[in-house]
């Protein structure tokens, strides 16, 4: 919820409004990209806004609106036009027998002392909010039942950053999926890619694998 909290009063604060002279995000023109958040660390990934006269100072009555959102994630909200994009990850009951896969490291079996959550089920969501008033204009239920490793205790499985090109969002739970959403939140397709470790830490904000026994 503080991840949450953070990061929307963070986008609904610089977005409106937002300008840039981006490089093109590489799945739409240049002409198009401009003015919007389309994908982690802005449109070229540099984390750079083009955007003057931004605060530097934040406080409680800062923010324009605050909404409360379901479960956790660390992936980064995204913004096209008046839609502000996330994902998140609720855990669920342990599910019996269930447990992550090894890893090999250095060719020894290598387990880090902080690694949960292959024992249960979880629910990965991807999330449509309005900019404007923080309404909650849909929630898609994109994966739920087991996950194929572990991740950090502190981490979740809803990190790595949706990506839009003005007309879908994409979100991606590495083993888990992928998934493609329009605007009005209907699934246009999905696609699972296989099982891919990652030495019980999760996946980053950007997909990463790892050798698994």
């Amino acid at each position: 919820m503080k991840r949450f909290t953070f990061f929307l009063f963070f986008l609904c604060s610089m977005v409106l409004g937002y300008q840039t002279s981006a490089v093109p995000l590489r799945l739409v023109a240049d002409t198009q990209v401009r003015g919007h958040w389309s994908q982690w660390r802005g449109p070229n990934g540099s984390g750079v806004s083009g955007k003057t006269g931004l605060p530097v100072e934040w406080s409680p009555g800062s923010a324009r609106w605050k909404m409360p959102l379901p479960g956790r994630g660390h992936s980064s909200p995204i913004v096209w036009g008046s839609r502000v994009f996330l994902t998140a990850e609720l855990q669920g009951s342990v599910i019996p027998g269930a447990k992550a896969p090894k890893h090999i490291m250095n060719g020894e079996e290598f387990k880090h002392p902080d690694s949960v959550g292959a024992d249960r089920s979880h629910t990965l969501k991807v999330i449509c909010l309005d900019r404007d008033s923080g309404k909650i204009l849909w929630e898609r239920t994109a994966y739920d039942g087991p996950v194929y490793d572990d991740r950090h205790r502190k981490g979740s499985y809803a990190s790595p950053t949706p990506a839009t090109d003005g007309r879908h969002v994409y979100g991606y739970f590495g083993t888990e999926g992928i998934y493609c959403y329009d605007f009005n939140g209907g699934l246009a397709w999905n696609a699972l890619p296989g099982n891919m470790g990652n030495i019980g830490m999760g996946r980053a904000r950007r997909p990463s694998c790892t050798r698994t026994a």
